[in-house]
């Protein structure tokens, strides 16, 4: 012990000794640099270096040296300008003192060194610059102009490179920079070169990828110098090696090695092919990138293996770029061929088809044999990787069933499709490979299959038509009740690509695959086991691809099947709303090219083929008929159901009523329609949904007929009275067939758009242009029964504003003494009424629940009558054409005989009188 503890204080006595003097240099040599004294800085930083190489300095202060002192000393002497020439040579060998140290230093496995080294061997140095002046004379230099350096197909596996000490490795210059020159020469005389060579080729300890780019840093720098020659036996030997490097990791190296600097030892390697000038660089550069992304795709961690994966389709997208700009000009030769043969002068005779290149569309599906037969058209060979090498190491490597084999990852799985793409696009892509891609689906994760639909339905674009066929065998015989979300999506992507593939587009028309289209219809259907959403968006996605261009001719097709249902009963919503959309997708007949391809003929068609009003309606009755029972609440959701089904159906009817030409709605099917509807309604909303579509309809010209709207005003109507529970719907609708069949059998004057216009809040009493002409008018007793009776207030003050406005706009001109007539039979009419109503409350039995009910009605009677008198004394006359002047009341003006009024005036104290 006592001679081990003296053994340690000797070394660190040494030690510090050591590292004071190292520090009293280093000292010296900055205090010289910043006075510019460079002579002295040269001779203690020779002495520096002669401790150096010579070893008496301890290890570790031999590294701290090298890494920091030295480096920034070297650095201090290569940014000296305007040296004098001895200066200039002090410089140099001191610099090329430690260019053998280097080497020194680099065989003893102290790697440190090679900073210092690489900056020496910079060639922009300011140092070196003094050359341009003639500050040193560069001797005869070897020119390197052998013919066995100009061969252009120099590998570097035979080439003899000037042992150390032999000659010099570095090209001929014009006068510039031959100190850098010698320098690099000096560095090879001295084996520095292949120094490093051995440390890169070491195999224990293998030195790590930064390490070995640390080491060819070198090279890298005096890449631009070395003779031809050399530099390709360099640069080969220095590829090979950093191949092994990088594929020789192991798992867990590859773990811990940072992707980054695979890449910069990769593109060190790359500089150093290319400026050797090798054949094969690139190819052998992509290669290596695609080997070791094979590398990091078969690594046990994720992360590698997205890293993996995107190395491999960084490769391949560039290689599709290349092979897209070859074939381009490979059309462009081959289009221009014929025509210069033709001599016409670059264009095509105009007979004579040019030859097309199918760049870009599917081939028929084959393996490595079929891709090297040339299935694509063989573009001038370059010096990269083409479509055929990289499609074979594709398939050599195994590289769809290393992704959907065993280790199969959803986030690989998200990012494979480009590779499919580009293997089913050039043929590559197999039988095999698609059912291994499907069946990938089976037990795994839901995540998982997610993600292989979504490959399938892109993949569907570039697959084959036995491919397409596969998958969809595949799809269908998925149980229906099995079918969620997902896989009608999928069923939807893959129909919608399919179709749009090329295999299927080289199809005639009529001999073309639909690709799960009725499948996609039958989830739609109510049979289908699939809950209420999944067949609304099943049917949503049928819509979208039957309305699509490329399934026109499927139309047809479907509007047959959507009849079928209407006649069954069966997902009628779903086949009316279906029949809407693709009649939607033909024009009107106005700009039809044919009558035959027009909407109105196709309705028409399918009312003479399949009966589809008749249909409709005995559908309609059916189903009114499995209305919910009374315990249902009216609010609650399966009335609001039922109301919205039966408000589609009418959708229905009233579209294809529009736009027929030829189909029309019987008397007989309307008496139908307001027998179910309105009186067997089972709640009044029923009702309104019936008046608010003859409303419109009656509104459009066309839908409704003139007979089966004087039917509907003057039989079906009357039913209703005495109309005490008539809705507004009811009325708005009753409103507008009065006026209309009023002015039909001119009893009313007006433009049929302006009474039509009358649709307003306030009915008749918001004014527009009409009068009337004749002394009575059709409906009008229904008319004051339902002013008199209506148990709904605002439905009643409608009818009272109608009748006033009537009234008042009796035409004189054309009733003359009628009109008078006219006008007092109107104040009779209220007299008698309140008269009658009177009666009845004197009547009426008082504490029964029926003498209540009729004290209501006869009140409202009572109030309506006075309501009627009041607005008509009150009413305006028709506005003066100078609206300066107001418009006059229609009591300051006289109306017939005048009036005689007795009033008796009964008081208490005066006597009772009589006023005339």
């Amino acid at each position: 012990k006592s001679r081990t503890a003296s053994s340690r204080a000797a070394a660190e006595t040494i030690m510090s000794e050591a590292r004071e003097e190292v520090v009293r240099l280093f000292s010296a040599i900055d205090q010289s640099l910043k006075a510019d004294e460079t002579g002295p800085a040269i001779v203690h930083l020779r002495q520096v270096v002669e401790r150096l190489s010579q070893r008496t300095l301890p290890e570790e202060l031999h590294c701290q040296i090298v890494k920091q002192p030295l480096v920034k000393a070297t650095v201090a002497l290569l940014r000296c300008r305007d040296l004098e020439e001895d200066e200039s040579a002090m410089v140099s060998e001191v610099l090329e003192d430690i260019l053998r140290l280097g080497v020194q230093d680099v065989r003893d496995r102290k790697l440190d060194i090679i900073d210092v080294v690489s900056r020496i061997l910079t060639d922009n140095m300011p140092f070196y610059q003094v050359d341009a002046r003639g500050g040193i004379d560069g001797g005869d230099l070897d020119t390197d102009e052998s013919t066995e350096d100009s061969q252009s197909d120099l590998d570097g596996s035979d080439v003899e490179i000037p042992a150390p000490g032999d000659g010099e490795i570095t090209s001929g210059f014009d006068g510039r920079r031959t100190a850098y020159v010698r320098k690099v020469n000096a560095f090879h005389e001295a084996g520095g070169f292949n120094a490093l060579m051995e440390q890169l080729r070491a195999a224990d300890p293998r030195p790590s990828l930064v390490m070995a780019r640390f080491l060819l840093r070198p090279f890298h720098k005096v890449r631009a110098q070395l003779k031809k020659r050399v530099l390709v036996h360099f640069a080969t030997e220095v590829r090979d090696v950093v191949e092994g490097l990088v594929l020789g990791m192991t798992d867990e190296e590859l773990k811990q090695q940072d992707h980054k600097a695979v890449h910069d030892i990769l593109r060190v390697v790359e500089a150093l092919t290319a400026a050797a000038d090798i054949p094969d660089a690139v190819i052998r550069a992509d290669q290596l990138v695609l080997d070791f992304g094979l590398k990091c795709l078969r690594s046990p961690y994720l992360g590698k293996r997205l890293a993996g994966l995107a190395e491999i389709k960084e490769i391949i997208h560039g290689c599709a770029r290349k092979h897209e700009m070859q074939m381009a000009m490979v059309q462009g030769m081959e289009a221009g061929a014929p025509s210069m043969a033709n001599g016409v002068g670059g264009h095509a005779h105009p007979n004579q088809a040019s030859p097309v290149v199918l760049t870009g569309t599917p081939m028929d599906v084959g393996a490595a044999g079929d891709v090297a037969q040339g299935a694509v058209v063989q573009a001038p060979r370059d010096n990269w990787l083409d479509v055929h090498a990289v499609i074979q190491w594709l398939l050599d490597r195994r590289l769809v069933e290393l992704i959907f084999g065993e280790n199969i990852h959803v986030q690989l799985v998200k990012r494979a499709g480009d590779i499919l793409r580009f293997m089913a696009l050039h043929g590559a892509l197999t039988d095999e490979h698609v059912a291994l891609i499907w069946d990938a689906t089976q037990g795994k994760h839901e995540s998982v299959s997610h993600a292989i639909y979504s490959v399938i339905v892109e993949l569907a674009l570039q697959l084959s038509a036995p491919q397409l066929a596969m998958i969809e065998a595949r799809i269908r015989a998925i149980p229906l009740e099995d079918f969620d979300k997902h896989l009608i999506l999928l069923l939807r992507g893959f129909s919608h690509n399919a179709l749009s593939s090329h295999a299927n587009q080289q199809v005639p028309m009529e001999e073309r695959r639909w690709y799960g289209l009725d499948l996609l219809w039958t989830l739609a259907q109510d049979s289908s086991p699939l809950p209420l959403e999944l067949r609304q968006l099943a049917y949503t996605y049928t819509a979208d691809l039957v309305t699509w261009q490329a399934c026109h001719t499927q139309r047809g097709a479907f509007l047959d099947a959507c009849m079928a249902n209407l006649r069954a009963g069966t997902s009628v919503i779903q086949a009316l709303s279906l029949t809407i959309k693709i009649l939607l997708t033909f024009p009107p007949l106005a700009k039809a090219r044919k009558k035959t391809e027009s909407v109105s003929h196709v309705i028409d068609s399918l009312d003479e083929r399949h009966d589809m009003l008749a249909n409709f309606i005995t559908e309609l009755c059916a189903f009114h008929g499995r209305a919910p029972p009374p315990s249902e609440p009216l609010d609650g959701p399966a009335w609001r159901s039922h109301l919205g089904l039966i408000q589609e159906r009418f959708d229905f009817l009233d579209f294809v009523l529009t736009n027929a030409s030829t189909l029309e709605l019987s008397v007989d099917q309307l008496d139908v329609l307001f027998s179910c509807l309105v009186l067997n309604a089972r709640c009044a909303d029923e009702a309104d949904i019936f008046f608010r579509w003859l409303e419109g309809a009656s509104q459009q010209e066309g839908a409704v007929s003139a007979d089966v709207r004087q039917h509907a005003f003057q039989r079906a109507l009357p039913k209703l009275a005495p109309f005490e529970r008539l809705s507004s719907a009811g009325y708005s609708m009753f409103e507008l067939l009065f006026l209309l069949e009023n002015r039909r059998a001119s009893r009313i004057t007006g433009d049929r758009i302006t009474l039509m216009e009358r649709a307003k809040p306030g009915g008749l009493s918001a004014g527009f242009d009409f009068e009337v002409v004749a002394p009575q008018l059709l409906g009008e007793d229904m008319l004051w029964q339902i002013a008199l009776r209506s148990e709904d207030e605002a439905v009643g003050m409608r009818a009272v504003a109608c009748l006033n406005r009537l009234h008042h706009r009796l035409s004189a001109e054309r009733l003359g003494a009628d009109a008078e007539a006219k006008r007092a039979g109107y104040v009779t009419m209220c007299v008698d009424a309140l008269s009658e109503a009177a009666r009845a409350l004197g009547s009426r039995h008082e504490g029964s629940a029926v003498g209540e009910a009729s004290a209501r009605t006869e009140n409202r009677r009572i109030l309506r009558c006075l309501a009627l008198l009041h607005s008509f004394v009150d009413e305006p006359a028709t506005a003066h054409a100078d609206a300066s002047k107001l418009p006059r009341r229609h009591g300051t003006c006289m109306r017939g005989p005048r009036l005689h009024i007795g009033v008796q005036v009964i008081s208490g104290n005066p006597p009772r009188h009589d006023l005339d």
